[in-house]
């Protein structure tokens, strides 16, 4: 039993000092990007649709753009169990843009930015009903949580929504790295 207490420690040691290696890359990307954050841990986002269109064009990457909802329970569970995988942040943050957009973002636009939606059929105030504004718009969908994946030409090229299967979540993203 003490040699399984050896490799036990010695597991343990590897795991943190590659948690550390993680968190490293982690602050070195958003280092390099001040406008992200880290939406789950270990996970690079911005929060804005124009400034993900730009970084795409700046990093030659497509979009990955995902709908989701502070109220919205699907998207925790993905998160917890799909975003959180390392091997799934790491294709998430190595290939894309990650761009997550809430919306029921109650945070308000600047009087500027406000604009009447012929799609919704009022005027837009908010983050939030920007963002659902843009995925009833050019999505033809309203419903969270919702990854599309766009060239930087902003084609659609795939899209998925819920799944709590890592694999199925990793076959959606590993198509376009060839």
């Amino acid at each position: 039993s003490g040699i399984l207490l050896l490799f036990s420690d010695s597991l343990n040691e590897q795991k943190e000092k590659q948690a550390a290696v993680n968190q490293a890359e982690i602050e070195k990307l958003k280092k390099k990007n001040p406008e992200s954050r880290e939406w789950v841990k270990g996970l690079i986002s911005y929060d804005n649709y124009e400034v993900g269109l730009s970084k795409s064009k700046q990093y030659k990457k497509p979009i990955l753009l995902y709908f989701t909802g502070y109220a919205c329970v699907n998207a925790r569970k993905m998160e917890y169990s799909v975003l959180s995988n390392e091997s799934i942040q790491k294709l998430i943050n190595n290939n894309y843009i990650f761009v997550s957009l809430l919306v029921d973002d109650k945070k308000e636009l600047t009087k500027e930015e406000w604009f009447y939606s012929e799609t919704l059929e009022r005027q837009i105030k908010t983050i939030g009903q920007k963002n659902i504004e843009l995925q009833i718009r050019k999505f033809k969908s309203n419903g969270q949580p919702q990854f599309i994946i766009l060239d930087s030409n902003t084609d659609e090229l795939s899209r998925i929504g819920y799944t709590n299967n890592i694999e199925d979540f990793a076959s959606f993203l590993k198509p376009l790295k060839e």
